[in-house]
């Protein structure tokens, strides 16, 4: 079985935390949210997905758990996630794309790239090519490959602190007492000053949360995807691979493919 290949966006504090080492999990709001409607049994659970043009019925929300996973997850276990960041081509003056050395070379895996989420990147002198979305990334150019070793789907509310650390939250202290926690170092551009950052993981995610989802300009008519709304999100667990850990992953899900297709949804 050949392990299917999927573009991922991440920030750049995430990009760094993924490069560090220090993120394991990453959350992506299920949309549409799944819907609960009453039952003679009690509540029962409806996940109509345009994506699939398809819906299912759910007979509670133990069973929803258990079943969207497997059902309508679009990323599964062991597929290969490849990181599509903030970049920019090296170039020259005239707009030609360049290698390392400075050299003109077709467009393509040739083409040296710069990376906003690298320490101390500056964006491209003017007239050169400048940063570009991350959603524009090209395959050639992303760095990071991710492989899928576990999805499952839950309310946003039930982040624990350990997941919040695999999430790339990370501590900081002053005098080994007191621990502050965000996910931007202390200095750094964005960072929240030191007295308003966060004094558990949980409460620094909620706002990076809050503040990647834009959640303060919210349309009065768009879903609420507050980490207080607590949304239903999928949650990936990550393996950082390199690409000959990558073509060894077909081989490795040929052998436990039926293993993991059992434990998706808990």
């Amino acid at each position: 079985m050949k392990a299917r290949e999927r573009p991922i966006l991440f920030s750049a504090p995430m990009v760094r935390a993924l490069l560090a080492g220090v993120k394991s999990q990453t959350r992506r709001i299920v949309a549409p949210q799944p819907r609960f409607y009453a039952t003679s049994h009690g509540t029962g659970c409806w996940y109509p997905d345009a994506f699939h043009k398809r819906a299912l019925a759910y007979g509670n929300e133990a069973h929803l758990r258990r079943g969207l996973p497997l059902d309508f997850a679009p990323h599964k276990v062991g597929d290969l996630l490849w990181v599509r960041e903030t970049w920019a081509s090296a170039g020259n003056m005239d707009g030609d794309p360049t290698n390392a050395a400075g050299d003109i070379v077709p467009w393509g895996p040739e083409v040296a790239v710069l990376y906003a989420a690298d320490p101390g990147a500056v964006r491209p002198e003017v007239g050169r090519p400048g940063w570009r979305p991350s959603i524009f990334m090209p395959r050639w150019a992303s760095r990071l490959l991710l492989r899928v070793t576990r999805v499952r789907v839950e309310r946003l509310g039930d982040l624990t602190e350990a997941d919040a650390e695999a999430e790339g939250v990370r501590s900081w202290t002053k005098d080994g007492v007191l621990y502050k926690f965000g996910v931007l170092e202390p200095g750094e551009p964005g960072c929240w000053p030191w007295a308003d950052m966060p004094r558990s993981r949980v409460a620094a995610f909620a706002r990076a949360w809050d503040l990647l989802h834009d959640v303060a300009h919210r349309e009065p008519d768009a879903p609420d995807v507050s980490f207080a709304a607590s949304p239903w999100v999928w949650v990936y667990d990550l393996q950082r691979v390199t690409v000959g850990q990558a073509m060894d992953v077909g081989a490795a899900l040929a052998n436990d493919d039926t293993r993991h297709k059992g434990g998706e949804g808990t």
